[in-house]
């Protein structure tokens, strides 16, 4: 059976250096028999900004989110592939608004009752791809923490892809070190 791969790409610019990477990944992984689709959710049309806390996802049955908008479309989705990869910048010591919104959304994927919190997403293992002018520990540990945090949680697996420093390649995507870094993030998700 094929493995499909879901990107959540955030970047508001078009041929950033985080869509680069994102489709370094996606070819690396297609070369590997995966299914791909990418979505960019920078110019997604919201009926909210993100979650309203409203709580119509915990009194439907259904793991999705009440919200009728581009966002709840793509939320749909999610829980029907293997792999969900998120990619996003890192702005002000962190992921970006673009992806924030869909990632508040995500909480209709759970369901908090008194015996536990049961999830849709559980089968997923999710990546992060991230992007930064700083270093290291400027902001990109801090979402990679994060998300590491929230996978936990959900109980899924996790690996990542950060690229700090983003000014020093030049070429993104023939610099033989972030094609090392494309090729062995995809090895991890496929694993």
């Amino acid at each position: 059976m094929t493995k499909k791969a879901f990107f959540l790409c955030s970047s508001p610019r078009r041929n950033s250096n985080t869509s680069i990477i994102v489709n370094l990944v996606a070819d690396k992984l297609r070369k590997k028999g995966v299914e791909i689709k990418i979505v960019d959710v920078a110019n997604l049309k919201y009926k909210t900004n993100g979650c309203i806390d409203c709580g119509g996802c915990q009194v439907s049955e259904k793991f999705e989110c009440v919200i009728n908008d581009e966002a709840s479309e793509i939320l749909k989705e999610i829980p029907k592939y293997d792999f969900l990869i998120l990619a996003t910048p890192v702005y002000f010591f962190g992921a970006n608004a673009q992806i924030k919104l869909i990632l508040d959304r995500m909480q209709s994927f759970y369901k908090f009752k008194e015996t536990g919190t049961v999830n849709c997403i559980s089968h997923l293992k999710i990546g992060l791809i991230s992007t930064a002018g700083g270093g290291i520990n400027l902001g990109i540990n801090l979402l990679d923490e994060t998300m590491k945090t929230m996978c936990k949680y959900t109980g899924v697996d996790y690996c990542s892809l950060l690229v700090p420093q983003v000014k020093q390649y030049n070429n993104m995507s023939e610099n033989i070190e972030i094609l090392k870094k494309a090729e062995d993030f995809a090895g991890k998700l496929i694993i």
